[in-house]
């Protein structure tokens, strides 16, 4: 075997793992409504947390906007505080997810990317004037610039990046937005306000129509809040905007600071954040857009195996008149009810996006989106499973590919020989005795399966034949149960001198079984393993065949060197040796 150095093959992992993910491409899921939210410190949340809020909801999701918590931007992760930038706590943001998923189907699914500072101007959110405004506050060395550097730099630009994201995972179906407070000098405010909806819309390429925006009142003069004169200019901005709507703070407690009220208190927050879910439940009514439930039973199945898929969908306006199951573009079945059961059978192995369409009488269309995986079928090389008692060569690993019969870090054959060349498992020529080939270039945690057939159930002794220039482990599962744990393979001296490592009392169970060899540490090769019984059967000339009392059976015990009798009786199995003992 080559001698590989370790760095080479961490490195070769981290370009491949870079690949795949550069190669990742995206499956649009209409059932995925996402919601760029941005503003100041009401935005961003300044309610401090309970414990339950820590508690995530699989159906709500934030698509990071800020750089921290180990977190990578632009990824999804479990909707809990802090959902803006480092220092944000409980807001609008976060009770208005959890308001939706509470109201909304199971099958739809809520992710916001908010993009939120506190005490900024509507200037900072406007690309004509952020650049500007960025530079002074660096000048000034301004106290948020912690806060602006986790956006990137340049919070407009964050948000339309986050904007593609959604747009390729899913459907942006609002912005919700609450600033001003930075602006209560600012005559245009409103006309600002526009500008920067309609900046969005533009650059991500939005139907306006349908992508609503929700502006949130400041706290209000009978609440407490010190700025609640200001309101005429908040509702002034979302009357401008044909898809604007305004959310009253009537009712939500200001929080009272030492220098200033303009920040709600927890139930504030809950009630403002609730209050902007209704609205767009209203909304999302509105559009018309029939709400489809879409379940697959199972999602992941074998070639061959038949999926059912339970269709659902309502609407507000007129009533359903057909549902089409799609894949792609090319249409599969129609049914003309609200509820159907569609049947798929005989998908190819792959990836399958599925998609229905539901229509109502109005013409109005709702759809929702799954994938079904279809994964080979493990069998055994050639098509039979291996004998034991018996020798399996390393190499008649089972066939389904990587990630099913075994696990290879790396893509290719790499060891050079003529054999299985269309697999990633290392393969290259032996020159133990009898030739052949042996698996080489492991690493730890990659594994191999081999399908087997125990003739007789039993303890069995056990030898791998395995060549190595440093000392490895090998752990022994069949079907998933543990067999042997971590067995010692010693350095041989070389790549090709081999040794016989002995594994004694291995317990099979009788029949088909999948047997899993994993990898320790990195680096060893591997020629053939054999299992033979710990006591050779002798059929006993009394032994009754018609099975009419004791069965009885003489065993050599190739260690003891010894005979004895095996009775088997009511259930029960006894030992005697020669002279008697039980």
């Amino acid at each position: 075997m080559v001698n590989l150095i370790k760095g080479w093959k961490l490195n070769y992992l981290f370009l491949l793992l870079s690949l795949c993910l550069l190669s990742l491409t995206y499956g649009q899921d209409p059932n995925f409504h996402i919601y760029l939210a941005f503003g100041q410190s009401n935005m961003s949340g300044q309610a401090d947390l309970v414990p339950a809020d820590k508690t995530p909801d699989s159906r709500f999701v934030v698509l990071r906007a800020a750089s921290h918590s180990g977190q990578t931007v632009g990824g999804f992760y479990p909707a809990v505080p802090p959902m803006g930038h480092s220092q944000s706590k409980m807001g609008i943001a976060d009770f208005f997810g959890r308001k939706m998923t509470q109201e909304l189907p199971a099958s739809i699914k809520i992710g916001i990317a908010n993009v939120a500072i506190g005490g900024q101007s509507i200037d900072l959110f406007d690309k004509a004037t952020s650049p500007s405004y960025i530079s002074k506050a660096r000048n000034a060395k301004e106290w948020w610039i912690q806060y602006l550097d986790e956006y990137g730099g340049d919070p407009y630009k964050r948000i339309i990046q986050m904007g593609e994201i959604a747009k390729k995972e899913g459907v942006i179906k609002g912005i919700l937005f609450h600033q001003g407070e930075a602006d209560y000098q600012m005559t245009n405010w409103p006309n600002r306000v526009k500008k920067v909806y309609e900046d969005i819309i533009a650059d991500l390429k939005l139907d306006p129509t349908k992508v609503p925006i929700l502006i949130g009142e400041l706290a209000t003069t009978a609440d407490g809040g010190d700025l609640g004169y200001r309101n005429g200019a908040v509702a002034e901005a979302a009357n401008m905007i044909p898809n604007g709507h305004l959310i009253s703070a009537a009712g939500c407690p200001a929080l009272k600071e030492t220098n200033y009220t303009l920040h709600f208190t927890r139930a504030g927050y809950q009630t403002f954040g609730e209050r902007y879910a209704q609205k767009m439940i209203e909304l999302l009514g509105s559009i018309g857009e029939p709400i489809v439930e879409l379940t697959a039973s199972p999602a992941e199945v074998s070639v061959g195996e038949q999926v059912k898929l339970k269709v659902s969908a309502t609407t507000e306006k007129g009533n359903i008149v057909k549902l089409e199951l799609k894949e792609g573009e090319t249409l599969l079945e129609v049914a003309s009810s609200a509820s159907h059961t569609f049947i798929l059978n005989n998908l190819s192995l792959g990836s399958h996006q599925i998609t229905v369409i539901a229509t109502d009488s109005q013409g109005n269309q709702g759809q929702a989106s799954l994938k079904i995986q279809v994964n080979p079928i493990q069998t055994p090389y050639q098509g039979v499973a291996w004998a034991i008692p018996g020798k399996i060569e390393f190499e008649h690993y089972d066939e389904c590919g990587n990630g099913c019969a075994y696990f290879d870090d790396s893509t290719g054959n790499k060891g050079g020989a003529n054999f299985r060349m269309d697999e990633d498992v290392d393969i290259e020529e032996c020159s133990d005795d009898g030739g052949g080939y042996n698996l080489g270039w492991v690493t730890a945690g990659e594994w191999v399966e081999y399908t087997v057939n125990v003739q007789n159930p039993g303890i069995y002794n056990m030898e791998i034949i395995a060549a190595a220039e440093n000392a490895n482990t090998i752990s022994i599962t069949s079907n998933g149960d543990e067999l042997v744990k971590s067995v010692s393979i010693p350095s041989t001296g070389g790549w090709q001198i081999w040794q016989a490592v002995k594994v004694k009392d291995v317990k099979l169970k009788e029949g088909i079984q999948v047997l899993r060899f994993t990898i320790g540490s990195d680096y060893v090769n591997l020629n053939y393993f054999f299992f033979e019984p710990a006591f050779l059967a002798i059929q006993a000339k009394n032994q009754i065949q018609n099975n009419v009392g004791p069965q009885k059976r003489l065993f050599y015990d190739k260690e003891k060197q010894s005979i004895f009798v095996r009775i088997e009786e009511n259930g029960k199995t006894r030992f005697i040796d020669v002279k008697g003992n039980q």
